[in-house]
């Protein structure tokens, strides 16, 4: 279940077993439009809150994001100056100070619409996704 306080309009969730992205949110509903293969649009779809699936982060979905495993490192992934170690049960989000390359916790991250509202956060600039 997704909770409307950590929805944006363009997060991507599950609906039905599809990927779809949110149009908006009111107390109740869900609006979405869903895709197949980003090619055949399904149509917008209302939906409850227990309906709506997150998506969980995986190595493919970060790769699908633009992320890159960082050279010599099992299980982080980069991109700009974000760092994500991945883990059994989500991922840890660390911004990159890229003078020094220390790593400063953010947050816990478990699905790609929290990763989606982190990354917005940093850089001001909606995340590309290729699902």
């Amino acid at each position: 279940m997704v909770k409307a306080n950590e929805l944006r309009i363009g997060n991507k969730i599950k609906v039905y077993n599809d990927v779809a992205t949110v149009d908006g949110v009111d107390s109740t509903t869900i609006y979405t439009t869903g895709y197949f293969d980003d090619e055949r649009l399904l149509g917008n779809c209302d939906c409850s809150f227990e309906t709506a699936q997150p998506i969980p982060l995986t190595p493919e979905i970060l790769e699908k994001c633009g992320f890159q495993l960082a050279p010599q490192r099992i299980s982080i992934y980069e991109k700009g100056l974000l760092r994500l170690w991945l883990g059994h049960t989500g991922c840890i989000a660390y911004l990159i100070n890229k003078d020094t390359r220390e790593s400063h916790y953010i947050r816990d991250i478990q699905h790609l619409h929290q990763l989606q509202n982190v990354y917005y956060a940093l850089t001001g600039e909606e995340l590309s996704i290729y699902l």
